[in-house]
């Protein structure tokens, strides 16, 4: 009876890790282009003048919030094998989600235009990803609760 339990939890801890693995591996490139990208202002006549104290800045104010940014997918994956979201919530929210996105968006870049839409754009795009794991994830779990219920009859 204990594997009964024991046996889904332990699939559903090893695929997040695996997911988990993915992300991080993705976010590194994302804010190495984010890096290459502010990197390409400078010229001969204007020379990157990099001293710890703004790397620091530089990390907590767009490495960290971009790290925690890509973990969402597993954080929704997590929340929907467990019921508490399903698809058509997301989807019902998105209008509040891009709000939402809109105004993450402009607090973590630096106030100009064309930063906050090369922040924004990404976290639309990982929205709706979020929405198809999502579904994903539902129809895999209203699977099993149908099959659960075939056994118990």
């Amino acid at each position: 009876m204990i594997w009964v339990i024991v046996t889904p939890v332990i699939a559903v801890a090893i695929s997040f890790t695996f997911v988990d693995t993915f992300l991080a591996l993705i976010a590194r490139p994302v804010g190495s282009l984010v890096r290459r990208f502010l990197a390409g202002f400078f010229s001969e006549s204007l020379r990157p003048f990099i001293a710890l104290d703004n790397y620091v800045s530089f990390v907590t104010s767009l490495v960290i919030p971009l790290g925690v940014i890509f973990k969402l997918p597993l954080v929704v994956l997590l929340l929907t094998s467990l019921g508490v979201i399903t698809p058509n919530f997301l989807a019902r929210s998105r209008k509040y989600a891009v709000l939402i996105i809109c105004v993450t968006a402009d607090l973590v870049s630096p106030p100009d235009v064309i930063s906050q839409v090369m922040m924004g754009l990404p976290l639309l795009d990982l929205y709706e990803i979020n929405i198809l794991l999502s579904r994903l994830v539902w129809r895999r779990r209203q699977k099993g609760e149908g099959q659960r219920q075939k056994l118990a009859h």
